[in-house]
């Protein structure tokens, strides 16, 4: 589900970083100037990494998913949009949410797996969606094979991929809530277990029968001297 969720959203998103200056030159941009604006917004989007790894482990996957995958899905909205002024929006939203779709596939991996084989699982991940993401080629001829090169068509295939991506979104929140109950379950048990141990370690087992020993003397002795008593008594 990690690498379906991931395959969807890298292909546009590679497809978008490798297009992005002829699509905005198709829209007025002669000067340069929104490119240039482009490549500063996306620059700087690391800056924000720390603040997104820290909404990861506040909000969770789930929620950072969801998110992920409407910001995509906004940025190539407004990509469809003529106006060159409006793609400022979609300069935020693309580079915010690439940053974060990144960071949320390593993070998942090592929450789930575990570290033990985290080069193995990230590269193979990667390697899975570098493949996936050779299909944009398709796309690229399907775009600038016509006479009029329209990357409106294409974009909304985009936004269908980044929408349809919810869906294995979703399917990781119920596993993912599965998962941790199950963990907490266990993890009340071995405490409780690890509790029921410390209890009796704290009275040592020879110990206990000395105690009770010393009891069992205690009260022999003190029967026998109120036997003793009753006796005397009664003699006189």
């Amino acid at each position: 589900l990690i690498l379906a969720y991931f395959s969807l959203h890298m292909l546009p998103a590679q497809f978008t970083v490798g297009t992005m200056g002829t699509q905005l030159e198709l829209k007025g941009d002669t000067s340069g100037e929104a490119t240039r604006a482009y490549g500063a917004i996306f620059a700087c989007a690391a800056l924000a990494t720390p603040a997104l790894g820290a909404a990861i482990d506040r909000l969770g996957f789930s929620l950072m998913m969801v998110a992920v995958s409407l910001a995509l899905a906004g940025s190539y909205a407004v990509l469809i949009l003529p106006s060159l002024d409006a793609q400022y929006a979609a300069y935020v939203l693309y580079s915010i949410g690439r940053v974060s779709l990144w960071a949320i596939f390593f993070s998942y991996v090592g929450r789930t797996f575990g570290f033990r084989h985290y080069g193995k699982l990230a590269g193979g991940g990667l390697f899975f969606g570098a493949c996936v993401s050779l299909l944009q080629y398709a796309a690229l001829a399907a775009t600038f094979g016509k006479s009029h090169v329209d990357f409106a068509p294409v974009n909304t295939a985009w936004c269908v991929l980044a929408v349809s991506s919810l869906v294995p979104a979703l399917l990781l929140t119920r596993r993912t809530r599965r998962s941790d109950a199950a963990a907490a379950t266990a993890a009340a048990a071995r405490f409780n277990e690890l509790r029921a141990a410390d209890d009796d370690a704290r009275v040592p087992p020879a110990a206990s029968e000395a105690s009770s020993a010393g009891r069992a003397a205690t009260t022999a002795e003190t029967s026998a001297h109120s036997h003793t008593a009753l006796t005397v008594s009664q003699r006189t």
